[in-house]
């Protein structure tokens, strides 16, 4: 069953009619440019002085462009009614800096609109919540995303005890939140598969319709004793299709290592694999030209694995020594260069440093310094902007384990990029619009219920 939330309410900014072609009386569209709960987005100083809509065709290229300040209102001329397109906002200070973007789902038919077409828009490298609610918050939940629109949030520990199986959705086209009920499992890992998405837990997985609220059960694939084995674990998407779910990258249950991998195939069949040694709270990330790469997580077996592009079966790396990170974030930094960054290390928090998969000759990690975080953190998620910038988000090795996101240059700098409502227990997960999402969690100051979604966009 699908669960709505309150209707969404958007502040309306900028208008800009679309007409159809050929028709005498051409029918019209709308977007509504909204700065969500971040009422000071075009005010902040410095402040945006211009505002610059583009319009985009499914293949990239640029249809139409309309300009004004902020709070007029833009005409695009006519378009054809048929048209599918994807928008760009930018709002530019009086030094011509980008200091607000925002984007639109791709390929928004707009014939389908039926009301205005709402557009949040944010500053710049700073967090901000957009318009819209979850109906429940989850503590320690996972986040993914869905049918290239929507973000979910389940798992953990709710706030309502009546709907502890929920999993929450975001919109991105509509911004607003609703739930999804009556499931039969609570995921500890979710994985995209199209307009699906698969819920994993300890006892079985499950493929939630995300059009109509169904979830159907889905067999145990031959190879995998449990799912319990690689429940909690983070999945990894190929550049064929392909996504891993890694046990051995599991965090929950860091006393149990495991070989155990799922296999999503391109296709949505699943399939097992077996890492060649048993892992806790590894590392892993897809490398092109090398593939899956699994880093840490055992004190006794060789520092990597990898499973090359088209192989079946994973090979250790011998030349690397054993590595017991916990909870580390992998960006690749350069052609084949992986960076691990957060974690822990026998218990303390573990150092940045920077390894190559392909070494044949001493292939020890080299330490990276000059860009820690103030504070250190495990379950950490990271990201590259490329030229040595990665934002990274985590939890708090401390008590009581607060959500902090950095901004880092590698071996220069770390910037933390506060929260707008610090909360702890988030999930993030990034968006299908080229945004970071921050999901669920209990907020800091009082510990209420975090139901707003928090979304990042970089420079």
């Amino acid at each position: 069953m699908i669960r709505r939330s309150a209707p969404l309410a958007a502040a309306l900014l900028l208008f800009a009619p679309f007409a159809g072609g050929c028709s005498s009386d051409p029918p019209e569209a709308h977007i509504v440019v909204t700065v969500g709960q971040e009422a000071d987005a075009f005010s902040q100083e410095p402040k945006v002085v211009s505002v610059v809509v583009q319009a985009y065709a499914p293949d990239g290229s640029l249809v139409a462009t309309a300009t004004s300040t902020p709070g007029g209102t833009l005409d695009f001329g006519e378009i054809a009614d048929d048209a599918q397109l994807a928008f760009e906002v930018t709002g530019v200070d009086a030094q011509g800096t980008t200091q607000v973007r925002g984007r639109s789902l791709g390929a928004i038919a707009l014939s389908s609109l039926t009301g205005p077409l709402p557009v949040f828009v944010q500053r710049v490298n700073q967090w901000a919540r957009p318009p819209g609610l979850l109906p429940q918050t989850h503590v320690g939940g996972v986040a993914s995303v869905g049918a290239e629109r929507y973000l979910l949030l389940g798992g953990g520990t709710v706030d309502k005890e009546t709907e502890p199986d929920e999993v929450e959705l975001y919109d991105l086209l509509g911004l607003g939140g609703f739930g999804v009920t009556d499931l039969v499992r609570v995921p500890t890992t979710m994985v995209p598969r199209g307009s699906s998405s698969l819920l994993v837990d300890a006892t079985g997985a499950s493929t939630l319709n995300l059009g109509t609220g169904v979830a159907t059960d889905v067999a145990r694939p031959t190879g995998l004793a449990s799912y319990a084995l690689v429940a909690g674990g983070t999945p990894v998407d190929a550049s064929d299709g392909r996504t891993f779910v890694v046990g051995g990258t599991r965090t929950n249950d860091p006393t149990h290592p495991t070989k155990s991998v799922l296999l999503a195939g391109a296709g949505g069949a699943l399939s097992a694999i077996s890492l060649v040694h048993e892992r806790a709270g590894a590392t892993a990330l897809w490398v092109e030209g090398v593939g899956l790469v699994v880093i840490g997580g055992s004190a006794v077996a060789p520092g990597i694995e990898i499973l090359g592009p088209t192989a079946a079966k994973f090979v250790a790396l011998d030349l690397f020594p054993a590595d017991a990170t916990v909870g580390a974030g992998a960006v690749i930094d350069g052609l084949h260069s992986v960076v691990l960054i957060g974690g822990t290390l026998n218990g303390a928090p573990a150092p940045i440093r920077r390894l190559d998969p392909t070494c044949d000759k001493d292939c020890a990690p080299t330490p990276i310094t000059g860009s820690d975080p103030s504070i250190a953190l495990t379950s950490v998620h990271a990201y590259t902007l490329g030229g040595g910038r990665f934002f990274i988000v985590g939890d708090e090795i401390a008590t009581p384990s607060q959500t902090r996101a950095f901004a880092l240059q590698l071996g220069v700098s770390a910037t933390e990029l506060p929260l707008r409502a610090p909360r702890r227990g988030a999930a993030v997960s990034p968006a299908p619009n080229g945004t970071l999402a921050i999901l669920g969690g209990r907020l800091v100051a009082d510990d209420t219920a975090a139901l707003s979604v928090e979304m990042l966009f970089p420079q």
